[in-house]
């Protein structure tokens, strides 16, 4: 035997290929196997594998499953027919899951969210002459959520994505795409529509930060009176402060702010509910037929069909559930807005309705009255700080 054979069997055997089994490629990918020394790290160059990854590999492959190539029982094979192993990859996915949903709550409902700190004020400036009014707004809010917002955006608008993207060019690109067969009037009618949606959407861009911040900075003067004259100095520095961040990029933001709005929702919800069961009458919001009346047969004239404008500042900030779809994808935006922001937001308006019936004098600023007393500065901190967020939802 030739010095170049003995040397070739000296030599350890290359690593088989990975055949893409999900635990294989995910958990074991740096351990490759070598004829001296089993399975070790880079080709038995470092420390051998863990004792319990060896006795892994002496278990049987599963039914209906291949082995290797060297006729020995598969790593992954192994790993999937042992129940905790199943049991880790499934709770990694289910981690990945609510880590994505957690973060779309800091980039996403950051604006929809914050709502409850204007919504009331604007649509009453002064107290109604009938409390039922109220109660009326507060159903035309509900029902705007429930149809607008779950109904048509995370049940419908959410399917039309475009390769996992959203947007209203994402959307248009659907139409227009290269395989469109729409004749060439019918493209630049889609694309003018599309400029224009794009318009609209860059408009609220605008409009959210400064009545976002400002809604919040303005608890301040709930306290202190004399501070009303540098709320717009306060605003400003936030948003300075705010948009310097935004390089960081989506994911950096996410973490940092889905945490944050997580902690919102909790005390919206909580304040709500606790409010709410002092004036329980204010659950005749969930009535349909009370919004209607309130618009079609409003004894003060067009006074509740004027109001809709004001009912929509409820829902600024909606578009943001498809537009930034493409970074957490549909799933993950869906239970984020049914699990948490959803039920958060109606008991929270509830809790506002059931204040204003036991004191109409306090429309002016609901929110901030409907903590309990020694909450209003975590309150105000917090407010502050989900506004702070609210203002890069677009």
């Amino acid at each position: 035997m030739s010095q170049e054979s003995v040397q070739q069997q000296k030599e350890p055997a290359e690593a088989p290929a990975q055949r893409g089994h999900p635990a294989q490629t995910t958990i074991l990918r740096p351990f490759a196997r070598t004829a001296k020394s089993g399975w070790s790290s880079d080709g038995g160059k470092s420390r051998p594998v863990p004792p319990g990854l060896s006795a892994l590999m002496a278990l049987p492959p599963p039914p209906n499953r291949k082995s290797s190539d060297l006729g020995e029982p598969d790593l992954g094979d192994a790993l999937h027919s042992v129940p905790w192993a199943r049991a880790s990859t499934a709770l990694g996915r289910v981690g990945i899951f609510a880590g994505l949903t957690v973060r779309s709550l800091g980039v996403i409902y950051g604006d929809i969210g914050t709502s409850p700190l204007y919504v009331f004020s604007t649509l009453f400036p002064n107290p109604p002459a009938d409390s039922n009014d109220f109660i009326a707004a507060c159903s035309l809010i509900i029902w705007s959520l429930f149809i607008l917002v779950t109904l048509k955006y995370v049940v419908f608008i959410l399917i039309a994505d475009n390769r996992n993207e959203g947007g209203i060019f994402a959307l248009g690109g659907l139409l227009i795409g290269p395989k469109s067969r729409l004749p060439r009037w019918a493209t630049l009618v889609v694309t003018v529509v599309m400029l224009a949606g794009a318009g609209l959407v860059l408009g609220d861009g605008a409009f959210t930060p400064a009545v976002s911040v400002l809604g919040a900075v303005e608890g301040l003067s709930v306290a202190y009176a004399g501070v009303s004259t540098y709320v717009v100095a306060i605003s400003l520095a936030i948003l300075i402060a705010l948009f310097l961040a935004q390089p960081f990029g989506t994911s950096k933001i996410g973490l940092l702010f889905g945490p944050i709005m997580l902690v919102w929702f909790s005390a919206l919800f909580v304040i709500g509910m606790w409010r709410i069961t002092q004036h329980p009458e204010c659950l005749r919001a969930f009535d349909p037929f009370e919004g209607l009346r309130y618009v079609f047969a409003n004894p003060n004239g067009n006074r509740g069909y004027t109001s809709l404008a004001a009912i929509f500042l409820s829902i600024t900030g909606l578009e943001a559930l498809y537009a930034d779809m493409g970074h957490f994808t549909a799933w993950p935006v869906r239970v984020g807005w049914i699990c948490v922001a959803l039920p958060a937001l109606v008991v929270q308006y509830l809790g506002q309705t059931a204040l204003l019936l036991g004191d109409p004098t306090l429309v002016s600023n609901p929110f901030y009255n409907a903590p309990p007393s020694w909450a209003y500065w975590p309150m105000l901190v917090l407010a502050t700080m989900a506004a702070t967020i609210a203002s890069q939802c677009i």
